[in-house]
């Protein structure tokens, strides 16, 4: 089993699409996820910890901005993550 990388739970009231966007604490953008279809209920989205150019991002605070558009709702969610290895 390959425990590289990490997922982001969550859970959806309805089936929507959902983008993920990972930015180092000084706010810059490191990658994207985009359009990945979630149903309602517990979702899991796994990243394997490499940024945009498939480079193994650094030890340190992380922020993920999780955007979930259902119909004609948008939600936006916040949150830290640590990678220390």
């Amino acid at each position: 089993q390959d425990n590289k990388g990490i997922w982001f739970t969550f859970n959806l009231s309805n089936s929507g699409l959902v983008d993920i966007k990972i930015f180092t604490i000084a706010g810059r953008l490191i990658k994207t996820i985009n359009n990945v279809s979630c149903g309602a209920g517990y979702n899991q989205i796994h990243w394997e910890t490499l940024d945009e150019y498939d480079d193994e991002i650094g030890n340190g605070l992380y922020l993920v901005k999780t955007f979930v558009h259902v119909d004609n709702y948008n939600d936006e969610v916040i949150e830290k993550f640590i990678i220390a290895r």
